[in-house]
């Protein structure tokens, strides 16, 4: 069956892209403080921990941002080259936005991560 003509727009899927961005952003942000806040509670040690972590986002956070933020772009020359392709491409292209979509999730979480192996460990 032919796609959607709405779904042969790269603009359809790089507004979606930019939308699970953005709700992984505020998702983990709000995570990433609730687990300074248990962190900051438990020793002097584990304070400094959870301070250094607020700084290192303040710091790294928006360099991290602008280097995602070029993500949906990168996808757009992969969708053109799939869409003048015969069969499944939609399909292909949406199982490959998926497995970038989670690899950006476990660059994300990685901080969270180490947040809870340090609440483990004090």
């Amino acid at each position: 069956a032919a796609p959607d003509p709405a779904e042969a727009d790269f603009a359809v899927h790089r507004q979606r892209y930019v939308a699970l961005q953005q709700q992984m952003e505020h998702e983990i942000a709000g995570l990433r403080a609730r687990l300074r806040t248990a962190l900051a509670a438990r020793t002097a040690p584990a304070g400094r921990l959870a301070m250094l972590d607020a700084v290192m986002e303040q710091v790294l956070g928006p360099r991290e941002q602008a280097v995602l933020a070029a993500v949906p772009g990168m996808l757009e020359p992969h969708f053109t080259r799939l869409r003048g392709a015969e069969g499944a491409w939609l399909n292909e292209f949406r199982r490959d936005m998926q497995s970038v979509l989670l690899a950006e999730l476990e660059i994300r979480f990685q901080p969270v991560d180490a947040l809870l192996a340090a609440l483990r460990e004090s």
